[in-house]
């Protein structure tokens, strides 16, 4: 499937700087809501008329002939800013306001040069932090390949704040100068945050006075270190011990919910085979089953067991619940949804149209289904041959002029069939002018009988 793309940034009103990616498709590709974390808005231009409903807010579908919508600093055509912002607003990805490139920049070069002072040409700045972490570590070592607003998004996603960034790039010199105990012992320290929360209330304390004695500034500044160490260590195997008890039930949850997901399997499949049944309108929850999947993969990468040499793992953290979970979770409901939307469709056009045709057991076995709310009945029941049927059967009956004219004249009468004829003679015409043949189609060509 052809499509282009390009990545521009803009700016809210708080002066926060997040990315909009323009793709230029033939067709839709479900893969358009896939989530990625360079990307905050997503706008597809589509060349074909793909009807669309269920999308993340985070991503808009327009027709290939309108503009964009994004305005750039190269004199893009400046339309649709204000639904970029709204869109923003609602990505996943939403930053509060915090400082800009400016705040980052005065606060690496302090942590690259202390305890000296930093040069006071500023210009030189960026090309002292860019020399510098071409040699460091990654994330760190990404930063000397930005520029501008992109280099700004990207330490506010990493870092958040100044003062992280700063933090990082100390531990970094003191790896970089060979002290590699002590910049592992600090870096875990600064990755383990502990919510304040009762059971781990004075693991939280302990960490803040930690971060005041042991922190990497007092370590370039020359000071004695060998005690603050010891400190940091002592703290980090009761950190472990926690840590692995909480993630014990993080690992318990994961298997429940993979259990979850696989029993709404039959939702999903149910809910894409009546998706298919054209006449009963737009698709519904299309998203939704791709969140479904998208989730099943997210709990997959979450091991069994903590990595007690990690502070995190698989992005855990301590106290709380995996963004994951609130995935799953959201994803099973919305496919309930979804699929209940279709039920309902099914169940008040079937029963129209069908009830009264000659009797074809599996179309038995789905309406028993279908008013039981019975999902794996559904499933079981529907294959693509029936959702077939089911289409043919529903589109026949909804063009045959026959329906309309039943519908303007139950009955018929000597004093009223002149009228008659000639209104059914006007229907066969629009039928016939309508139609891709030439034809009006009064009676559906049944497929074979379905067992």
């Amino acid at each position: 499937m052809a499509h282009s793309s390009e990545t521009v940034f803009e700016r809210d009103h708080h002066c926060t700087v997040y990315s909009v990616e323009l793709i230029n498709a033939d067709d839709w590709d479900q893969a358009f809501t896939e989530p990625d974390t360079a990307i905050d808005v997503r706008v597809v231009r589509l060349a074909s008329d793909d009807s669309l409903d269920d999308l993340p807010p985070w991503i808009s579908v327009e027709p290939a002939e309108r503009p964009a919508g994004i305005a750039d600093r190269t004199g893009r055509q400046e339309v649709g800013t204000r639904a970029n912002a709204s869109r923003w607003q609602s990505s996943p990805s939403y930053r509060d306001p915090g400082s800009g490139l400016d705040d980052f920049i005065a606060a690496g070069i302090e942590a690259v040069c202390y305890p000296l002072q930093a040069p006071t040409n500023e210009r030189r700045h960026l090309d002292m932090l860019r020399t510098f972490t071409a040699n460091c570590d990654t994330p760190l070592r990404h930063f000397g390949a930005l520029e501008g607003d992109q280099a700004e998004r990207w330490l506010r996603v990493t870092f958040d704040d100044p003062d992280s960034f700063s933090e990082a790039l100390a531990i970094e010199r003191i790896r970089l100068d060979g002290a590699i105990e002590v910049s592992e012992a600090l870096r875990f320290v600064a990755r383990a945050p502990v919510p304040d929360l009762p059971a781990y209330l004075e693991l939280a304390i302990d960490r803040r006075v930690l971060r005041e004695q042991a922190s990497p500034w007092r370590y370039l500044a020359g000071e004695p270190f060998a005690g603050a160490l010891s400190a940091v260590q002592a703290w980090r195997r009761r950190y472990q011990i926690a840590y692995t008890a909480h993630y014990r039930t993080v690992a318990q949850e994961v298997v429940l919910l993979l259990d979850a997901l696989d029993r709404s399997l039959a939702a999903c499949g149910a809910l894409q085979q009546l998706n298919g049944i054209t006449t009963l309108g737009r698709p519904v929850g299309i998203a939704s089953v791709a969140a479904h999947g998208r989730a099943r993969q997210a709990l997959d990468t979450i091991p069994s067991e903590a990595n007690v040499d990690a502070p995190r793992t698989a992005d855990v953290p301590l106290g709380r619940d995996p963004l994951a979970f609130v995935a799953a979770r959201a994803a099973i409901e919305a496919v309930d949804a979804a699929l209940e939307t279709q039920r309902r469709r099914l169940a008040a056009r079937a029963m129209h149209f069908v009830l009264d045709r000659e009797t074809v057991p599996a179309l038995d076995r789905l309406l028993q289904a279908i008013t039981a709310s019975d999902v794996s009945g559904i499933e079981r029941a529907l294959d693509d041959r029936l959702a077939a049927h089911i289409d043919l059967t529903l589109s026949a009956a909804a063009a045959s002029p026959l329906v309309e004219f039943a519908e303007r004249f139950p009955v018929v009468t000597e004093a009223t069939v002149d009228q008659v004829v000639g209104e059914f003679r006007a229907l066969l015409d629009v039928a016939i002018r309508a139609s891709a043949n030439g034809q009006a189609v009064l009676r559906e060509d049944r497929p074979a009988a379905l067992a």
